[in-house]
């Protein structure tokens, strides 16, 4: 019986494949396999290979699953051993390490053919795609943006000699931004050495405890892990062509919007922006997998018949493998983007009744008490302000989480190369 789910092609490529949703025959008798990865001349060419579980994917289909995006675990990651081969004998050849293989192949003549061969080593099947001529580098004339009242567009402008009007644009991004909330105070439990520089904070009528329960600290230093970094790899994010111009050459080609909520803006933003030109048969392919994922809509909608890659499996030329590979030379640019020059980003509205939602000693409750405060602590509560009045003062505590950047999903480690301004 054939099964048919929209997957997702991609398997994190290097800019090396295209993300695309599309549909994908499945029989019960055998696996379906996703091969991706462009050859790379003057750089590094990534190839991943993944074999698609049909009984993992029925699953999802008994279980009324209407649209569904591609996971590792849906799929078997293949040990594999990559060659590329050259019409005029060079070899390069790898072995894979979790379904992807790394290729060296700075040193490939652009003026020669290549193609790839595969061996599966776990089914012991043997792929190759056609022989393709390397499609020479455009240029990158410049990386823009356009800043509006609530989103920003990033904006490319390059060109060819004419050879194809037809472009893979790729993207990775990198971000620097900052905690939900920080804060100057610290806890100090009892015994705890003072922080230096630190002013402790006494409310009057508490003082004469000392340290029995631990002091609050007035410190020069923002809290730790305020500040953090976090990058994407999206791989392909979208195919071009300047076929219809009257020369061959894009101009500000808006390849990314970020809506003014978007982390990504909120404090320092890197795009980059990695293009080569395609023949016109892989623009062909690529543009195919694109309709279909806008056009079928119905989960079991027939495959359209123009979804055929140039790889085949030598062992078996009738079974479905999914993926086409090209052969380009890859041209990269990159553009920083400040909250500072845009001004666009803006903090969700009910950002502020979440951080409340998360703090004790706060509103009727008048602050922790000072024997409270070891209790909190274990609980994962910090000081976070404090409440005044004529005669006293509060302390509002919130936990630590709010104040920590990694649990959005970066790194506190900086880039090695992002600027320190």
């Amino acid at each position: 019986m054939k099964k048919q789910l929209i997957i997702l092609a991609a398997l994190l490529p290097l800019l090396g494949g295209c993300v695309y949703d599309f549909e994908a025959e499945l029989t019960g008798d055998q696996y379906t396999v996703v091969i991706e990865g462009d050859i790379m001349v003057g750089g590094t060419t990534t190839v991943n290979f993944t074999r698609l579980n049909p009984e993992v994917l029925e699953g999802n289909k008994n279980n009324n699953q209407t649209k569904a995006i591609y996971d590792p675990s849906w799929g078997i990651p293949v040990s594999f051993i990559a060659k590329v081969e050259g019409e005029d004998g060079t070899i390069v050849e790898g072995e894979s390490s979790w379904g992807t293989c790394l290729l060296d192949t700075r040193s490939l003549r652009p003026d020669v053919r290549y193609r790839m061969h595969i061996y599966d080593q776990e089914q012991g099947h043997h792929y190759v795609s056609d022989w393709e001529s390397v499609q020479g580098a455009p240029i990158i004339d410049s990386l823009s943006y356009k800043a509006a009242e609530d989103h920003l567009d990033v904006r490319v402008t390059f060109h060819s000699d004419g050879t194809t009007p037809y472009y893979c644009l790729a993207q990775d991004e990198e971000w620097e931004y900052h905690a939900n909330t920080t804060t100057r105070l610290r806890y100090i439990p009892s015994g705890g050495a003072e922080p230096e520089g630190g002013i402790q904070l006494f409310p009057t009528w508490e003082s004469h405890y000392g340290d029995s329960y631990g002091r609050i600290f007035d410190t020069p230093e923002l809290y730790p892990n305020y500040t953090c970094w976090d990058s994407t790899i999206k791989g392909v994010t979208t195919i071009i062509t300047t076929g219809a111009m009257a020369s061959n050459k894009m101009v500000d080609f808006v390849y990314r919007t970020l809506d003014q909520h978007d982390r990504r803006i909120s404090v320092k933003y890197r795009s980059i922006v990695s293009l080569r030109m395609v023949s016109k048969e892989s623009f062909a392919y690529w543009e195919s997998l694109e309709q279909a994922s806008t056009q079928t809509g119905d989960l079991f909608s027939p495959i359209p018949s123009i979804l055929h890659g140039n790889i085949i499996n030598e062992d078996n030329p009738s079974a479905q493998v999914i993926g086409y590979i090209g052969v380009s030379e890859l041209v990269t640019k990159d553009i920083f983007i400040k909250h500072e020059d845009v001004k666009v980003y803006k903090q969700p509205s009910d950002l502020y009744d979440n951080l409340m939602k998360a703090t004790i000693g706060s509103g009727e409750e008048r602050g922790v008490k000072i024997f409270e405060m070891a209790q909190r602590y274990a609980q994962g509560y910090r000081p976070w302000t404090t409440e005044a009045t004529d005669d006293n003062m509060f302390y509002i505590w919130i936990m630590e989480d709010c104040m920590d950047c990694r649990k959005l999903g970066g790194t506190v480690h900086k880039p090695k190369d992002w600027p320190d301004e």
